[in-house]
């Protein structure tokens, strides 16, 4: 049995299992009068964005993610990661068989593992933490989910993420399953406050407005260091071929600069993905 360790704890999130609960507990009770009212009942969840620095910069934000998904069936998780390291092939599902985080073990899907609709390699997530950053969110507020999915996106074109959709779209088809799935992302990285936020205002008018490849091309034209944008865009595109009615909504977005002041930072949005239920 392959078991992916983790890599980035006591760095993004503390080294023993009860301090990262603690951690987010602090920063949930922190965040509790800004969690988002949205009418829960209204809407089926498909995923979202979230960020993946530690849980200390950006946990609050990533917290009302989580939060609005404590009480949605799903049966498997799939994190869509970044490429930080630039290992591996253009696409890749993570082939291990558990991911191991202090005070957790998650078992991979191996059904979607062998399922043949994706590359499989472990090398593509060797020293990244965007995936990581994701689980002990996830064990804290919904610990019956313990099946994920990784998929690392190197590549970021059209092609590359329309084809992650297509695979998350027939193996839902394929399995039965409900997905719940996670585009890891930050977003404008190392500017100021208000140039970062002008930068980002840019990409998130085209997620909105569900327009996949003007996000693609925003990112170029403007160079925003948006790191998780192919996560995002295939979001789009599972979205898209999910329900035509999808939307993204912002749930909240702040900066490293609320925790650690600074003229330079980085850019934390999580987002919600979501279809409106249909009134009987």
């Amino acid at each position: 049995m392959s078991t992916r360790k983790a890599v980035v704890a006591g760095k993004y999130y503390p080294s023993k299992g009860e301090e990262t609960k603690k951690l987010i507990d602090y920063v949930e009770k922190k965040e509790v009068n800004n969690l988002a009212h949205i009418v829960k009942a209204e809407l089926d969840v498909l995923g979202g964005v979230v960020p993946h620095a530690g849980i200390m910069f950006s946990g609050y934000q990533a917290v009302h993610f989580f939060h609005y998904i404590i009480d949605r069936e799903f049966d498997s998780v799939v994190i869509l990661s970044p490429s930080h390291t630039g290992r591996g092939p253009e696409i890749a599902i993570d082939g291990n068989d558990e991911w191991e985080i202090p005070g957790a073990v998650f078992k991979t899907d191996k059904q979607f593992i062998e399922s043949g609709l994706l590359e499989v390699s472990s090398e593509s997530q060797m020293g990244e933490h965007a995936a990581e950053v994701m689980l002990p969110y996830l064990d804290y507020f919904r610990p019956d989910l313990k099946q994920i999915s990784v998929i690392t996106i190197r590549k970021v074109d059209h092609p590359n993420t329309e084809k992650v959709a297509q695979a998350l779209i027939e193996y839902e088809k394929q399995s039965g399953k409900k997905l719940l799935v996670i585009a890891s992302s930050d977003f404008n990285h190392f500017q100021t406050v208000e140039e970062g936020r002008a930068k980002d205002d840019l990409i998130l008018e085209p997620i909105k407005n569900k327009q996949e490849n003007e996000v693609l091309e925003r990112v170029r034209k403007y160079d925003a260091s948006v790191c998780g944008y192919g996560p995002i865009v295939s979001l789009m595109a599972y979205a898209r071929l999910k329900n035509p009615d999808a939307r993204f909504g912002v749930l909240r977005r702040g900066h490293s600069g609320e925790v650690m002041p600074s003229e330079s930072v980085v850019n934390y949005i999580s987002m919600l993905c979501s279809v409106p239920r249909k009134k009987e």
